[in-house]
């Protein structure tokens, strides 16, 4: 299963495996800054889109097992091409995607 457009999807990431045995009472979830990548990803944004909802309610789900409370937070504005990072990509796609998804 693969998430957004990063290579390896959250789930199977040694880091989130990790996260999994930490016991908290508030969690705070961002993701979404790197699959705004890749412009072309994103012209396909329809096709995509439901890996990256599922990728995220995967996450979420197994997630909420481990918190008492889960807060998704969106990711930080992109106000210029960084890292690959494309603006458009973050505000019209990644963004609506985790607020319907909240």
């Amino acid at each position: 299963m693969s998430g957004g457009i990063t290579q390896e999807w959250y789930g199977a990431n040694e880091k989130f495996e990790s996260v999994q045995n930490i016991t908290s009472n508030v969690t705070l979830l961002m993701l979404g800054t790197n699959d705004g990548k890749s412009p072309e990803y994103w012209k396909r944004w329809e096709h995509h889109q439901s890996n990256f909802t599922s990728g995220m309610a995967s996450v979420v789900q197994s997630l909420s097992q481990k918190t008492s409370s889960l807060v998704l937070v969106t990711p930080v504005p992109a106000y210029s091409v960084i890292w690959g990072i494309q603006p458009s990509a973050v505000t019209t796609c990644v963004l609506p995607a985790i607020r319907s998804f909240a």
